[in-house]
């Protein structure tokens, strides 16, 4: 489950044997552009989106609490 401007987006996945997954969220809203990284030539814009792992309702514990989303880089040498 992710959150972005407050709403809720929810999708399903299933592990492998070892725990693994891939979820994708297709129909999630592009990114604003609140933060922002300067690198040497360019400057990235993104959000950080708070996400939440469930398993039949229950809140899993987990080492990860966002979501690193994009928005979009411009080129600003320096």
């Amino acid at each position: 489950m992710a959150v972005r401007n407050d709403k809720v987006y929810m999708e399903s996945s299933t592990t492998d044997r070892n725990g693994n997954f891939i979820i994708e969220i297709p129909s999630i809203q592009e990114a604003a552009g609140k933060y922002a990284y300067t690198a040497p030539a360019s400057h990235h814009y993104f959000d950080i989106i708070p996400i939440v792992f469930l398993s039949n309702s229950n809140v899993l514990d987990s080492n990860e609490n966002s979501l690193y989303h994009f928005a979009y880089s411009t080129y600003r040498p320096h």
